[in-house]
């Protein structure tokens, strides 16, 4: 700041009205000046403090250290209000600490911090350290830093009641009125900031509310598989996987189904606590060409997905592959147009699937911003669930998660009695061996169904899956690992699908078996292809299923001969007696 643009202040301001206004008047009318608010502020501090020294008159260092009183009082203020801001974060970290940690020496280290925090609250003054300046060959010397851009460090807090600025620091000392009332506004801060409570954390939701199937299991006083173990190279997968999340925040164990004991190797919310070495193993095998499932363990595997078309309808798809263009699907749709006297139902489907796209396609209807009704009418549906519209296949209701066997367990959880409800394995074949589940994030869930619990997959797939367990004869339940459910979740036009097992004590394992692509445009038509062997191959994994269902029962009800004991009817122990009458 040049000394010209406040030359001739003695004459064009006086002590009686030396104030905010008049200086800003006065320097406004200088020709050589142009009003920049962010250091307007400065100027004025300076220029006072300037007054005041080199001035001899009584009535103008009166004047002059009155307004730089209350310049500097409104730069404590700000600096009060930012230390404010600073210690109730701290306040709040100090609590958290000490919530997320129980041990005596964070406790110790915590009461420390806030007895410091509180040492803050009873400081006298807050000030911050202004920029030397000093008068040179020209007059005044600008501040290097504003005001309002100062920031206050710990450091900067005066550490004794009695203590104020150097010279060098602070050319102007308050005046006594001014520091009564900073001294006051301080205090009524102190007083304001110790009645503040510290806020409850909550405590991290848990990865669902009630685990029913564990419930049920517990209840009957049986596991799935046992003894059983998931172990690799002499290590418990299971038992490294809780050993490893201990160490994590209670947040990110929340978010993981490995809280439920189930096993996603395509989430990272179990991958990322299982030991890498095992990971490795996974991976290898799902990469390598020459292997045909995915082995867990010793026996312990998931098939993988494989291409399982009729061939003429194989026939009819390799017809299709070079299409790239309307004209060219036009022309491959007319030249083989197929007998629907005759054809098959999966035959028929190709043909009526490729004639929807077709139209689709012409008039760019997928380019557009699309609901969900919108996805499911015009793609989902004619993909997905009109390929199974034959007699003896899986009916897919969009939304339906898991109900049934939701509702069958809570109903063996009220079991009381003679009114104890019976579950026939039979009926649970097609609402619990292939059913089907939507990811709430994705376009094929109706959320208005799902709530609760339901809303997490893997626990669908462990409600099914443990409903099938108990349907099961208890002679045919160890064939519980040969029977997959299945889930499916989309993403826009991205399918997965995924299979479930039970194939370890009381632990699930789940992996994708393939995405499907859908196509918005007519030049990625070889992905809408694809995608049909895909639906068409996972349909015929579903009755193998289905089959695989049918010989557990036949397992379990198969004819007796001579010499074979009678299953022995079971006596009602005490202990059982005691949990029926409590519930």
């Amino acid at each position: 700041m040049s000394q010209r643009e406040f030359k001739g202040w003695e004459t064009e301001l006086s002590p009686e009205c030396f104030n905010l206004l008049s200086i800003l008047t006065f320097r406004r009318s200088k020709s050589d000046f142009s009003f920049d608010k962010s250091i307007e502020h400065t100027a004025i501090s300076t220029f006072a403090s300037y007054v005041a020294k080199i001035s001899k008159d009584e009535e103008w260092i009166k004047a002059a250290s009155t307004l730089s009183g209350a310049l500097k009082e409104t730069e404590v203020n700000e600096a009060i209000k930012q230390k404010e801001m600073e210690i109730e974060l701290a306040t709040v970290q100090f609590a958290a600490d000490n919530f997320k940690t129980g041990n005596d020496v964070h406790m110790i280290q915590n009461r420390s911090r806030t007895e410091y925090v509180s040492n803050l609250h009873a400081r006298k003054r807050l000030h911050s350290e202004f920029s030397e300046y000093e008068q040179n060959d020209e007059g005044l010397s600008g501040l290097s830093t504003p005001p309002n851009k100062i920031r206050i460090s710990s450091t900067d807090v005066v550490e004794t009641d009695n203590s104020t600025y150097s010279d060098e620091s602070s050319p102007i000392p308050l005046t006594d009125t001014s520091s009564q009332q900073s001294d006051t506004n301080i205090r009524k801060l102190a007083s304001s900031l110790t009645e503040v409570q510290i806020a409850k954390v909550p405590k991290p939701r848990k990865y669902i509310d009630r685990d029913i199937a564990n419930e049920v299991l517990n209840m009957y006083q049986t596991s799935v598989l046992p003894g059983e173990k998931l172990m690799f190279n002499g290590v418990n997968i299971l038992d490294s996987a809780f050993l490893e999340m201990k160490q994590m925040k209670k947040t990110e164990m929340a978010k993981s189904p490995l809280n439920i004991r189930v096993i996603n190797f395509h989430n990272l919310d179990c991958t990322r606590y299982i030991p890498h070495n095992y990971i490795n193993y996974i991976a290898d095998q799902l990469q390598d060409q020459n292997s045909e499932a995915v082995n867990f363990a010793y026996g312990k595997k998931i098939d993988k997905f494989i291409v399982d078309c009729d061939e003429q309808v194989l026939n009819y798809l390799d017809k299709f592959y070079e299409v790239g263009d309307l004209e060219t699907l036009g022309k491959c749709l007319t030249e083989n147009h197929i007998d629907i006297s005759t054809a098959s139902n999966d035959l028929i489907y190709v043909q009526n699937l490729f004639h929807h796209f077709f139209f689709l396609f012409k008039n760019d209807f997928l380019t557009q911003n699309m609901s969900e009704y919108e996805f499911n009418s015009y793609i989902w549906t004619p993909l997905l669930r009109n390929a199974f519209l034959g007699k003896s296949d899986l009916k897919l209701n969009y939304g339906e998660l898991a109900p049934r066997s939701y509702e069958k367990l809570k109903g063996l959880l009220d079991i009381g009695g003679r009114s104890a409800p019976k579950l026939d394995g039979k009926g649970f074949l097609k609402s619990l061996g292939t059913e089907i589940l939507a990811q709430e994030d994705g376009v094929l869930d109706t959320r208005g169904k799902r709530k609760g619990d339901l809303q997490k997959l893997e626990y669908c797939s462990k409600i099914i899956l443990t409903a099938l367990f108990i349907a099961l004869p208890s002679s045919a339940k160890v064939s519980v690992t040969n029977i997959e459910t299945y889930s499916i979740q989309s993403n826009g036009f991205r399918l997965t699908i995924s299979a479930s097992k039970y194939l370890f004590e009381d632990i699930i394992i789940t992996m994708d078996l393939q995405d499907v692509e859908v196509p918005r445009t007519i030049k990625g038509f070889s992905n809408l292809v694809m995608a049909v062997k895909v639906i068409l191959s996972w349909k015929a994994r579903t009755r193998r299923n289905t089959m695989a269902f049918y010989e557990a029962l036949k397992i379990g009800h198969k004819r007796i001969t001579n010499g074979v004991k009678f299953s022995p009817k079971k006596i009602s122990l005490r202990q059982d007696q005691d949990s029926a009458s409590s519930l």
